[in-house]
């Protein structure tokens, strides 16, 4: 084994390790705290609207920087481009997400809720693996190939290190349903 590859190996080994701390921290913590659905339903639904209105605004002011940028440089056309990209992703930032439109349907009953958290979590779960599973196979051929050029070494090191995290780390809809206490049937 080359020394670079024993490099890679050992960074991957130490990523995977890395991973695991905060893993295991959530499941103590999901089995020590629980909380009322409605509750960590809100609680997802507010976090995911403030993260969707702070990438709207990133995106308009990226999309008007670069509408600024390019017509000083003398390309209006890619000005034009770049300022409907970022208004564009304005847009479709301003929509709702899941957790935000679940809650809004949920009539505010706990039983409610919780069907609605444990599908934004099998949701993203599901999500969650394909996208593993993706750069796990991006990761593994790219290392095949990194016999024939180093450069794929470090495509392969970050396809399979976003595997190994993807896989390991559970998502903010997991870690809320995980916050959840049982409903009774009512």
């Amino acid at each position: 084994m080359r020394r670079s590859h024993l490099g890679a190996v050992l960074v991957l080994f130490l990523a995977a390790v890395l991973a695991l701390g905060p893993v295991l921290s959530q499941a103590v913590q999901a089995q020590t705290y629980k909380h009322e659905p409605c509750q960590v339903l809100s609680g997802l639904a507010e976090a995911k609207k403030s993260s969707r209105e702070i990438a709207a605004w990133v995106s308009l002011a990226s999309g008007a920087a670069g509408l600024l940028l390019f017509t000083a440089l003398g390309s209006p056309i890619f000005g034009i481009i770049a300022g409907g990209i970022g208004g564009l992703g304005f847009f479709l930032n301003t929509l709702p997400s899941d957790a935000e439109r679940m809650l809004a349907n949920s009539s505010g009953q706990q039983k409610d809720c919780y069907f609605s958290l444990e599908q934004l979590s099998d949701s993203a779960r599901n999500a969650r693996y394909l996208s593993a599973i993706a750069n796990g196979v991006g990761g593994l051929a790219a290392l095949a190939f990194s016999t024939y050029s180093y450069d794929l070494l470090y495509g392969a090191l970050y396809g399979l290190g976003m595997a190994t995290y993807q896989f390991l780390m559970p998502s903010e809809e997991e870690q809320a349903f995980a916050k959840v206490a049982i409903v009774p049937a009512q």
